[in-house]
């Protein structure tokens, strides 16, 4: 005979746990039953996939709502998410600072905004827009090119269909996308990224190319300073411990190290790269491949990484560092925060969880400091205080996705949304 007390108790946990099953979807379920939300908004997939999605599709809104541009000079109000009221306006126009900017501008022409001014809808441009200095903005989509003047905030995301520059401690939202250039300046703050070609400071500056190799390097295995190593099926070379490369040497081969990687000064592996901590490229240092950190990643003065850049901490890229290739989309990837030098390159997108940050002139003098070869314990998964001189502030945790399938995983998706 069952015990009154062990089926009552048997029975509590049963309730428990249902309740626990059907709490988070609660408010879903009474969403369901009685719709209090006569308009509900659309989730679009899309917008993880189109890194100029908030753009696009508020353009969208506005044709849905008032028609195809040109569209007639005038005020109106117009369904967007709500009821909105829309000035286009039919040719060149300058917005004063003196005046208030309540409406969304739908502007047919170049645009310019008078320094210190408020806007605080947003804006369509068709041709090219100018925003000078302190001016804060929600939202601009340029189809030509976007020149934001020092210290302009934007509350949300911008948009330019050529070229977009930044001045000296502009703030870019969540999202600052191009078809074009993304062309920044000193102390800019930012998210996302998005551009042909990303650049801090010269425009024009000199582009580091990687040389096909004279003779044929050794492999990575010849480099091994610790016995615990073994190859992969597919060739690759797992390291329990550090691995280093010395100044100027090239190797080939991938490399996937429970230690830190050190590339020494105008060093090169001809491969990709994956550690289970720090990655540190000195200058001139090249990696043909991908490279992963489970930490930090540190791109040294004029270091090259040919292909996508993936860390769970945070990443630096110092002067005239370069991440990807002309004529490709690659992304640099961070769940910590960026920091970009004058002269950082990066090809294609820029997406940092805890933000980025491009440095000044004249704080980004300090060079490449020694890097400790000692192999870090297992158990303990803090570098000493030596190795993280150069690298960023970060939270130096471990990606919960792990292992070199993750920086597979994240490169295939990366590749199917572009």
């Amino acid at each position: 005979m069952i015990d009154a007390v062990v089926l009552l108790r048997a029975f509590g946990l049963a309730l428990f746990g249902l309740a626990g099953a059907i709490l988070p979807i609660s408010a879903a379920i009474r969403e369901a039953r009685k719709p209090r939300d006569p308009d509900p908004l659309d989730i679009d997939s899309r917008y993880r996939k189109d890194d100029r999605y908030f753009a696009k599709s508020f353009e969208n809104l506005l044709i849905n709502a008032i028609g195809r541009a040109p569209r007639p000079s005038g005020t109106r109000v117009a369904r967007l998410h709500r009821d909105e009221t829309v000035q286009t306006i039919i040719g060149p126009v300058t917005l004063r600072a003196a005046d208030v900017h309540a409406h969304i501008y739908d502007v047919e022409g170049d645009l310019d905004i008078e320094l210190g001014s408020t806007v605080s809808n947003e804006v369509v441009v068709r041709g090219s827009a100018h925003i000078g200095e302190d001016v804060r903005l929600r939202a601009l989509k340029a189809d030509g090119d976007v020149t934001l003047e020092a210290r302009v905030d934007v509350e949300r995301w911008i948009d330019a269909g050529g070229r977009l520059r930044a001045g000296e401690g502009t703030r870019l939202g969540a999202r600052a996308t191009a078809v074009g250039e993304v062309i920044l300046g000193a102390d800019v703050l930012f998210h996302l990224l998005s551009g042909s070609r990303i650049v801090v400071g010269d425009a024009d500056g000199p582009t580091v190319k990687l040389l096909e190799p004279a003779a044929e390097p050794p492999n990575v295995v010849e480099f091994v300073k610790d016995d615990r190593f073994r190859i992969r099926a597919d060739g690759a070379l797992l390291v329990e411990a550090d691995f280093s490369l010395p100044e100027n040497v090239a190797a080939a081969g991938n490399v996937i190290a429970h230690g830190t990687i050190h590339l020494g000064p105008n060093s090169r592996i001809h491969g990709s790269l994956h550690s289970d901590s720090n990655v540190v490229m000195d200058d001139g240092a090249m990696v043909d491949g991908s490279v992963y950190a489970e930490r930090d990643l540190l791109v040294g003065v004029g270091a090259v990484i040919a292909e996508h850049a993936v860390t769970a901490g945070s990443a630096t890229v110092r002067s005239r560092g370069r991440i990807g290739s002309p004529g490709r989309v690659t992304t640099l990837l961070v769940d910590g925060t960026v920091e970009l030098w004058p002269g950082a390159v990066v090809y294609g997108r820029i997406v940092a969880a805890g933000g980025g940050r491009t440095r000044s002139e004249s704080n980004n003098q300090n060079p490449v400091k020694p890097f400790s070869r000692t192999a870090p314990s297992r158990r303990r998964r803090d570098v000493s205080s030596e190795q993280t001189t150069d690298l960023p502030a970060a939270r130096l945790r471990r990606s919960r996705c792990g292992g070199d399938r993750f920086l597979l995983r994240l490169v295939r998706l990366i590749n199917q949304n572009v």
